[in-house]
């Protein structure tokens, strides 16, 4: 497994101080959760898609104009939506563009997790002639991706369904598969969603992920105390056949969240 060029954030005394106050915090919230003063443990899951459910348009409307507390060459400040979105998209774009160069008819690119299809949306305009597709557990939430975006979305083909079961499309029906922030929400499902998307994808897999591995010891600790995903790495190395790239995202949405960049051969 090759690793990429990414050297650890070097934080300021400022972005210290931020992380020594929320792991104090993060402690304090896992002890009471030992003494069984709040649930051990919150699976996620179906919880997650009645609340997304009920999300309305407010996600897409917080995209084009909102900010949010991110951490970005190691000072935590507040970042746009927007170009927090444009970070996290920018490798499956690049995986995009390289696979036109390798692949001499229209890309197929399928979405894990598409939610209000911001993400395909972006996409369709950058890479028009592309074939983008996208699933999601939460119906309500396509229906309003779609009705906000229209036709910025033409052509571009949604359906509901699991993550950890893509029946409805036959193996390797796409060049690329890619997740952004999704399968960190299925961290008791996520084999059967890495193995789904193994047999979809023909030549690429690229995951913008929360990563445990990628993190300080605060953000770890929130990973624990979220419950989320915490095996995504391993879990791509024993599935797929190679693990091209991995390291941390420069601008992060949430600083206590290690977003990770994984590109996998399936």
């Amino acid at each position: 497994m090759s690793t990429n060029t990414h050297v650890a954030e070097t934080y300021s005394a400022k972005t210290q101080k931020f992380f020594r106050k929320r792991l104090k915090d993060l402690h304090a919230r896992f002890a009471s959760q030992l003494r069984g003063e709040a649930e051990l443990v919150q699976k996620h899951g179906g919880g997650a898609k009645d609340v997304y459910e009920v999300y309305g348009d407010r996600e897409m409307r917080a995209f084009e104009t909102d900010s949010c507390e991110g951490l970005r060459g190691g000072e935590v400040q507040q970042i746009s939506l927007r170009e927090v979105r444009d970070a996290y998209l920018e490798p499956v774009g690049k995986a995009i563009e390289q696979l036109r160069k390798d692949v001499d008819r229209p890309l197929r690119v399928l979405e894990v997790g598409c939610g209000n299809a911001t993400n395909l949306m972006l996409l369709n305009q950058r890479f028009p002639g592309v074939a983008f597709s996208g699933i999601d557990i939460a119906e309500g939430r396509i229906a309003e991706g779609r009705k906000y975006w229209g036709e910025r979305l033409t052509s571009v083909e949604l359906a509901q369904a699991s993550a950890t079961d893509l029946s409805l499309f036959a193996d390797k029906s796409f060049d690329l598969v890619y997740s952004v922030c999704a399968l960190e929400q299925i961290p008791y499902s996520l084999g059967d969603a890495v193995r789904e998307m193994v047999r979809l994808a023909d030549r690429r897999i690229v995951c913008v992920e929360p990563v445990f591995e990628f993190g300080n010891e605060a953000q770890r600790l929130y990973n624990v105390v979220s419950d989320q995903v915490r095996t995504l790495l391993p879990e791509l190395v024993r599935q797929c056949t190679t693990v091209e790239r991995h390291g941390l995202l420069p601008t992060l949405h949430n600083p206590l969240n290690p977003v990770g960049l994984l590109v996998a051969t399936p």
